[in-house]
């Protein structure tokens, strides 16, 4: 009986500290939250700088959007200089006049 206590409360703290740090672990823009629907918020963002690429909107990132992204913030760039991931992402479908995008906010300094 001890085991199945120690086995619960493990298992409540591993998914507390998840829960509590999962977020954190990236830098959030600020916005102004203008409505919520549970599990929906419309949001508004200022004025941001992006980093975007282009993508298939149906491959969710299979395309190799998400690896482009990711090797930009890894420092795959000219200048060679690693960049704060942030949240949120951003992703845009295809439309007839344009591709989809998926993006992320470059934090100004």
């Amino acid at each position: 009986m001890i085991y199945l206590f120690v086995a619960c409360a493990v298992g409540a703290l591993a998914y507390l500290g998840w829960k509590l740090t999962a977020r954190i672990a990236y830098a959030s823009t600020a916005y102004t939250l203008l409505d919520s629907d549970n599990p929906f918020e419309t949001r508004r963002y200022p004025d941001l700088l992006m980093a975007t690429t282009n993508m298939k909107f149906e491959s969710q990132g299979g395309d190799g959007s998400s690896k482009r992204l990711f090797q930009y913030i890894r420092g795959a760039k000219d200048d060679e200089q690693k960049v704060a991931m942030t949240t949120p992402v951003f992703i845009e479908s295809e439309a007839d006049d344009h591709q989809g995008q998926m993006g992320f906010v470059i934090q100004k300094t």
